[in-house]
């Protein structure tokens, strides 16, 4: 499918006061393009994004597919079992099943040792089956848990979502300044538990389509509006158990964190709380980041 990516800005104006209790939103469809109209004391600002777009979203945010990522590692090694050498299929024969969720594997050989160099090389496949799959859906494996490649979607998002950036943006402001908006405007975006949405991880777009997104939805949307705007500024991504927020090499006061050579300033896009740049939710801070990931 190919993606059309954001439009146009139809209107900036200051949005300091659009995450408050007061703000609105209204969307309005244009042929193949949708207007979002945001409202507040402070003014109001407007951006299309190609419906093409959207739907290209919606259609790849969901659930993790291990279902289908299980099958995908079936149906390529029976692919290559059935591709092997006629010499080779006539010494062993190679049968995967899919079951509950996982592979079995029932390998015989004639040869020596044969079933145990079969079932290593079915293995091989099936491992670089994964990979490819993972890769293809924007998923990544995190010492074993399956989840979205947060850190590549913020990259490949920067473009997307620039016309949404350019809305947000003020001229000459310094990267903290947007920083903080952006914040603001991901933090007013309607939380939603991830266990209220079926396991569902929304992409960028689907998140400002739906007006509603998780932690990990949120900070990868916040983080490729600050690229847009401000690509010199390093990003990461900071997991702590059941939770996802973000760093931002930026100046300013508050809670830090250091990696590679970076001294990151916290964000909590999450919401619903309105916290400002340098600060955590108070369940957060604290607990030991279990993992951290540098945008590239």
């Amino acid at each position: 499918m190919t993606r059309r990516a954001c439009l146009a800005v139809l209107a900036l104006a200051p949005l300091g006061a659009l995450a408050a209790p007061g703000r609105t939103r209204d969307v309005e469809q244009r042929g193949d393009e949708r207007r979002y109209t945001y409202s507040g004391e402070g003014g109001s600002a407007s951006f299309t994004l190609s419906l093409d777009a959207v739907r290209a979203d919606l259609a790849l945010s969901g659930a993790h597919p291990v279902n289908e990522l299980v099958e995908a590692r079936a149906n390529a090694v029976r692919a290559w079992a059935d591709a092997r050498p006629a010499s080779e299929r006539a010494v062993s024969t190679v049968e995967v099943t899919v079951q509950g969720g996982k592979l079995t594997y029932d390998v015989a050989s004639s040869a020596a040792d044969g079933a145990n160099t079969t079932l290593a090389a079915a293995q091989a496949v099936s491992e670089r089956a994964r990979g490819a799959f993972l890769l293809e859906h924007g998923y990544e494996d995190a010492n074993g848990l399956i989840r979205p490649a947060h850190a590549r979607l913020v990259v490949e998002y920067a473009a997307r979502v620039g016309p949404v950036a350019e809305a947000l943006a003020r001229p000459l402001e310094s990267d903290e300044a947007f920083a903080a908006r952006a914040l603001a405007f991901v933090q007013a975006i309607p939380y939603e538990r991830r266990s209220d949405a079926g396991d569902t991880y929304r992409r960028p777009l689907a998140v400002l389509d739906g007006d509603r997104g998780d932690c990990d939805s949120k900070a990868v949307l916040y983080l490729a509006l600050v690229r847009a705007h401000s690509p010199s500024v390093s990003t990461a991504l900071l997991y702590i158990p059941g939770h996802l927020y973000v760093g931002l090499d930026v100046v300013g006061d508050g809670t830090r964190v250091e990696l590679d050579g970076h001294s990151y300033l916290v964000a909590e896009p999450a919401g619903p709380g309105a916290l400002p740049l340098g600060r955590l939710d108070g369940r957060h801070a604290g607990v030991p980041i279990a993992d951290a990931r540098v945008v590239p």
